[in-house]
């Protein structure tokens, strides 16, 4: 639970919409980016069936109206049980059927090559020197060192002759 949360909190679910909706039964598509490979050439492929007329837990049926079918294409999708699927569940539990946009059969597609240079800018590489809570570096000996007047000069020099005289 909490590793879906997380990839909705981190803005990693892009883009959640209605294919089709046929009655009650809405099928709905999301594009959620993959948390080891962001850079890879497509995210995530969530597909769920959601019956809009039962009550919140009990929405969740398949595309045949017999068995619940949820559909992810990473390879714990294969078990149903990925994090991307969650996360997707979450974000449909907190928001209205209304509140979705509709798709059409290659709007994820296309959805995926619009947003797909915005999506990925937030998690690009950045180096060190860039981050905020990086400092520069800088020559400790030149920033602490005061300044040596002449009258430092002359009381080293006292100093020194002193030293010098005794032994």
């Amino acid at each position: 639970m909490r590793s879906g949360e997380e990839l909705l909190r981190s803005g990693m679910v892009i883009s959640v919409g209605k294919k089709e909706k046929n009655n009650n039964i809405i099928h709905v598509q999301a594009l959620v980016l993959h948390t080891s490979g962001l850079n890879s050439k497509h995210p995530a492929i969530i597909k769920l069936w959601i019956d809009v007329s039962q009550e919140y837990g009990n929405r969740l049926v398949g595309d045949n109206e017999e068995e619940v079918t949820k559909v992810c294409d990473c390879p714990a999708g294969a078990s149903e049980k990925c994090k991307h699927i969650l996360a997707v569940m979450l974000y449909l539990s907190r928001t209205e059927e209304a509140d979705l946009e509709d798709l059409s059969c290659t709007d994820i597609e296309k959805q995926w090559g619009t947003l797909k240079t915005t999506a990925l800018k937030k998690y690009e590489a950045k180096s060190l020197s860039e981050m905020c809570h990086v400092k520069g570096q800088r020559d400790i000996y030149v920033k602490t060192m005061p300044e040596v007047t002449e009258e430092m000069e002359s009381r080293w020099r006292m100093k020194l002759m002193q030293s010098t005289c005794k032994a």
